[in-house]
């Protein structure tokens, strides 16, 4: 969806867009692939995206960085974890390497996320998953609608 909808819409090169390998059968296998590509494409300097566009969950996670998951602090590109939601099993890329991005946004949308939104900027999550990207990312910008906004402080 987001290939057809963004990428197919911007002169962006093929070789600059890094899909996740959904398609093999065991996820520790898609995420070590992953992490091999992405690794490759950053010649292993640290990898850094140019753009993350993120959502929030109601329970603060966003990628799939739920809270207490061990991509908050893995020194991993990518893991494979396991949700509390459906699909349960996901990759994701790790908390270090999402904060590392050069522009992150996060995009936040309707009633149900107001509470976990309020917890990620007021600080009063430090667990969340938001709120350590809040914390630590160096260039984020927040979008937010009238619903999630408020309960903000």
């Amino acid at each position: 969806m987001a290939k057809v909808s963004l990428l197919d819409q911007v002169p962006i090169p093929e070789d600059q867009i890094h899909p996740m390998p959904t398609h093999l059968p065991a996820p520790d296998d898609a995420a070590l692939e992953y992490e091999r590509v992405v690794t490759g494409f950053f010649s292993g300097s640290p990898a850094m995206f140019d753009l993350m566009l993120l959502g929030l969950g109601a329970d603060g996670h966003t990628a799939s960085v739920f809270p207490g998951s061990p991509a908050l602090t893995s020194g991993r590109v990518a893991v494979a974890v396991t949700a509390p939601a459906d699909p349960p099993e996901r990759l994701t890329l790790t908390m270090p390497v999402l904060a590392r991005g050069r522009r992150v946004g996060v995009l936040v949308s309707g009633a149900s996320k107001a509470a976990a939104l309020a917890a990620c900027l007021s600080g009063q999550g430090p667990n969340l998953p938001g709120a350590v990207l809040n914390q630590t990312a160096s260039s984020l910008v927040w979008w937010i609608d009238r619903e999630a906004s408020s309960q903000r402080p």
